[in-house]
């Protein structure tokens, strides 16, 4: 998989480049081994290797529950 990754060198300059891995720990280690410390590392796909969660969140099943109990409560 192809991940993208931006680090800053001492003088302050953003810099970002791509690689393949395995994994965004493949890529953090292999950026350690070469002395760069990543400021991030995403799939360039943007796939769950990222680290997003998909899918519904509690907030959102809290917020319906509570709709249909107010909705519940004004029929009856």
């Amino acid at each position: 998989m192809k991940y993208t990754y931006a680090y800053k060198t001492s003088d302050g300059i953003r810099h970002e480049d791509s690689m393949n891995a395995s994994s965004r720990e493949e890529v953090f280690e292999t950026l350690r081994a070469k002395g760069i410390k990543a400021i991030k590392v995403v799939a360039a796909d943007g796939s769950k290797a990222n680290g997003e969660v998909r899918g519904v969140r509690k907030r959102a099943v809290v917020a319906l529950v509570i709709l249909a109990a107010v909705c519940a409560g004004v029929v009856a």
